[in-house]
């Protein structure tokens, strides 16, 4: 079996280290891939496929997702994976055999309000913008993923 864990973002710090310790617990049955974004990772017995792009300014999540989904279609099609594990949606939402996961603590309404007035400035300027980037992303990658792991509620796809 080939597993595809579309990957590893050094900015992403929590969601960085899931998906390494994911890639090392896949990697104790399966063949396993880690893509990782402008950052060279060195992980035993686990192949890196690193991604190295000139990314859009933080406030346009959804449009780096996009830019780098071309190379996951092409890493895609390269590798023909059994699986593919995104942890950082929307990146990977279009692929086949793709088992998704779940972030949000709180509602997208008050995601929105709370980038709003407790991000500094110029920050809180983009809290609904990205929100709303979030959410189209979110509801992208669910749409078609075969399995949703939800890292939020309590739920049998809790983890």
């Amino acid at each position: 079996m080939r597993v595809l864990i579309v990957g590893f973002d050094p900015l992403a710090s929590g969601i960085g280290s899931y998906s390494i310790e994911l890639a090392k617990l896949i990697n104790s049955f399966a063949q396993t891939f880690i893509v990782s974004l402008n950052e060279k990772l060195k992980l035993d017995n686990i192949e890196t496929i690193e991604i190295y792009y000139s990314s859009l300014p933080s406030f346009t999540p959804f449009f780096n997702g996009l830019l780098i989904n071309k190379k996951i279609v092409e890493i895609y099609n390269e590798i023909s994976p059994d699986i593919v594990h995104e942890t950082l949606p929307p990146i990977a939402f279009n692929l086949d055999k793709r088992v998704t996961t779940r972030w949000g603590y709180v509602s997208f309404l008050q995601l929105a309000w709370i980038r709003s007035t407790q991000m500094p400035f110029p920050y809180n300027l983009g809290g609904v913008p990205v929100t709303t980037q979030h959410l189209i992303g979110d509801i992208l990658s669910h749409h078609n993923a075969k399995k949703i792991i939800d890292v939020s509620q309590n739920t049998e796809n809790f983890i």
